[in-house]
């Protein structure tokens, strides 16, 4: 299988799967609530150089 692929849509549809990956479900579930702010702590070596405001 020396084939090369192209980064665009047509190459892509060129591109055999198994039949169990067609069935394969993956999926990701992100959800932002309030525990996904940062903590705080005392700005430290690199950190220490960046602005607060810069930190999200």
């Amino acid at each position: 299988m020396n084939h090369r692929y192209k980064p665009d849509w047509e190459s892509l549809r060129e591109h055999t799967v198994p039949k169990w990956f067609d069935k394969a479900k993956f999926g990701i579930f992100i959800h932002w609530g309030i525990y996904s702010v940062p903590g705080w702590a005392t700005p430290t070596g690199e950190l220490g150089k960046v602005p607060m405001d810069a930190w999200f």
